[in-house]
């Protein structure tokens, strides 16, 4: 699990490192965060690789309706990429992002067993796309 840890933490700073890049490259880099995310747990379904957390670890809710539904983020995310600011997200993704540290935090808390990474998987890809809302609140110029 080692290698799923280590891709975890790289996650996290490359989403904090695309708030810092222009506007499309911080929507393109975060919208192929996401893709891995999504590809990983088709892998996980698939082929269950040993370097990969079983699919317990990726989702709560059932991968039948979670995998239509991260499909269509994905469309939309790609779809977004070019599009003019939406100033009304930044406030939902600000909120959206401190609801994932206070989730971490009660999980780490309830379940000190699970620390650090067990469960993680998807707090950390709602950080990234709670990074893609801020961003594509933000102002392109």
């Amino acid at each position: 699990m080692r290698v799923t840890e280590a891709a975890l933490v790289a996650t996290l700073a490359l989403a904090t490192t695309a708030l810092a890049l222009s506007r499309p490259a911080a929507m393109t880099l975060l919208t192929a965060l996401f893709a891995v995310r999504v590809t990983g747990q088709v892998a996980v379904l698939v082929a269950r690789p040993r370097w990969l957390p079983p699919m317990a670890q990726w989702n709560f809710v059932p991968y039948a309706i979670l995998l239509p539904v991260q499909v269509a983020l994905l469309v939309a995310m790609v779809t977004l990429v070019g599009a003019s600011s939406q100033p009304a997200f930044a406030p939902v993704a600000v909120v959206y992002a401190g609801v994932m540290v206070v989730r971490y935090a009660l999980r780490m808390w309830l379940r000190p067993n699970a620390r650090w990474f067990g469960g993680a998987i998807p707090i950390v890809f709602h950080v990234v796309l709670a990074a893609f809302l801020y961003v594509l609140a933000s102002d392109p110029r």
